[in-house]
């Protein structure tokens, strides 16, 4: 069996160039959609992404050390000052993460109380990942990206308390009859969701706390995360 090739081979390949082409055309028309002024993109994936409007901060993290992603980090614990940033660009990154779920929960933990999410990810049961499970012509991924799944994403961000504003699919990989049938949806090879967090603030009362004895006496606090926070973006300008 031929060996899986590295994500800088594949991006190469002319699947790989036309993936880049579809997201660079996606991500143009998304841009007006987001708000805020701090943005951090999480994951290698070459291209650096369209430019952004002038008042824009970004920072990138990215996770293979052979294709520019800006500073190198551990997925599991990013290294970013919590609620410090307005938008968060999962673009791929939780395919290659070694856990997924905790990639989001950190996307979650650095989110301002209003930020937005935006993910890109390739779809397991589109044509392209079909074709992965076919043994005379198969398709391999880059080593080691694990396409997942939409549901299971809108499973864990509901869960996480975000909403979802948006999401659908981009690339055209169809015959034009087949698209008259409405497939595009089902096996288009990417798909993206954009989420917002609607978590708010809760301040307890002071009467209350002064009042309240704990039900099983006095409780440990857990020890502070050992991961170092780096980035961390300056106050936003004046209005």
């Amino acid at each position: 069996m031929t060996a899986s090739p590295t994500l800088n081979q594949w991006l190469q390949t002319p699947r790989g160039r036309l993936v880049l082409r579809w997201e660079r055309e996606l991500l143009a028309r998304l841009w007006n959609r987001f708000y805020g002024h701090s943005a951090l993109t999480i994951g290698s994936w070459g291209e650096h992404l369209p430019a952004l409007p002038s008042r824009w901060r970004v920072a990138a993290l990215g996770h293979d050390a052979a294709l520019p992603g800006g500073a190198m980090t551990d997925l599991r614990h990013l290294p970013v000052v919590d609620g410090s940033v307005d938008l968060v660009i999962l673009r791929h990154s939780l395919a290659f993460a070694p856990s997924p779920h905790q990639l989001l929960r950190e996307a979650d933990r650095v989110l301002s109380q209003r930020g937005q999410l935006l993910m890109l990810n390739l779809a397991p049961w589109s044509a392209w990942g079909l074709a992965a499970h076919l043994p005379w012509k198969r398709l391999q991924w880059p080593e080691p990206m694990r396409p997942l799944r939409t549901a299971r994403l809108v499973d864990w961000l509901h869960l996480l308390d975000f909403r979802i504003e948006a999401q659908g699919s981009y690339g055209q990989t169809l015959q034009p009859w087949m698209r008259r049938f409405g497939l595009d949806a089902f096996l288009q090879p990417g798909y993206f969701i954009m989420a917002c967090k609607q978590r708010y603030p809760v301040q307890p009362l002071a009467a209350i706390e002064k009042t309240r004895q704990p039900a099983f006496g006095a409780v440990a606090l857990p020890p502070a995360r050992g991961a170092a926070r780096i980035i961390e973006f300056p106050s936003r300008p004046p209005r």
